[in-house]
């Protein structure tokens, strides 16, 4: 799937970092791209259009530099 106009990931990938980056905001309340990067162990290049992605989905919900979760 297209994250980015140059950055794919398969689907199941995406799904496992939707439920990584979802179980971190339960606990964590919010997330910034040093906290992807680190969870993740990916590189900025691909936490900030990774979280750019989830704003997108409805996932999550930009506030400043950080993001939380979206709320139904």
């Amino acid at each position: 799937m297209r994250v980015k106009e140059s950055i794919f990931f398969h689907s199941a990938a995406l799904q496992e970092i939707q439920d990584k980056l979802v179980a971190h905001l339960h606990v964590k309340k919010d997330i910034g791209p040093g906290d992807v990067k680190d969870l993740l162990g990916i590189s900025r290049k691909y936490a900030i259009p990774l979280m750019e992605y989830f704003d997108a989905q409805r996932v999550t919900v930009r506030q400043g530099e950080r993001r939380v979760l979206r709320t139904p």
